[in-house]
């Protein structure tokens, strides 16, 4: 009798034992995940950047500026008609308010009149970053046109066009 007795706490001791597994020891809880999808970026045009009507000087070649701020001026003889100011350019851009972008354009570009040598436009006021202030905001820019003399500058309205380029950073 003594052996089942003994045979009988050893199951008892095995049961026991087995109902401790690693399994006991090991708690679980759900996980979660979320993502959140904000609005793309967007650029769209706005004022044209118009460097207004001037008088080249009749030998020498000068430039015609408007800053971003739109102040305008003119160098190497040029004249200005006080009617005729001219206006930065704009562009809107929009998107997720807070974020920061970047933006890009030529440095340069050419404005054209059929039968005529072409201006080039140096883009300024175009920084590299900027950041959403609401969800969208103006971009002002300016620039300056360099101008031939009038023996070979026409008069005309000159125009051309770039891409401007805004992606979040």
């Amino acid at each position: 009798m003594k052996s089942s007795n003994r045979f009988a706490l050893l199951a008892t001791v095995v049961v026991a034992l087995s109902s401790l597994s690693t399994g006991a020891f090991a708690a679980s809880a759900p996980g979660n995940a979320s993502a959140t999808v904000i609005t793309p970026i967007t650029i769209t045009t706005g004022a044209t950047l118009n460097f207004g009507s001037f008088a080249p000087h009749p030998t020498a070649a000068g430039t015609v500026v408007i800053t971003a701020a739109n102040a305008r001026s003119a160098t190497g003889g040029i004249v200005l008609p006080p009617a005729s100011s001219g206006a930065n350019g704009t562009f809107t851009i929009g998107g997720a308010a807070g974020m920061t972008y970047s933006i890009s354009a030529p440095a340069t570009f050419s404005v054209a009149l059929t039968g005529a040598p072409s201006m080039v436009v140096t883009l300024s006021g175009i920084g590299t970053t900027g950041t959403l202030v609401g969800t969208t905001q103006t971009y002002p820019f300016g620039g300056s046109l360099a101008v031939a003399s009038a023996a070979t500058q026409l008069p005309g309205t000159y125009v051309g066009s770039f891409s401007m380029v805004v992606e979040y950073n």
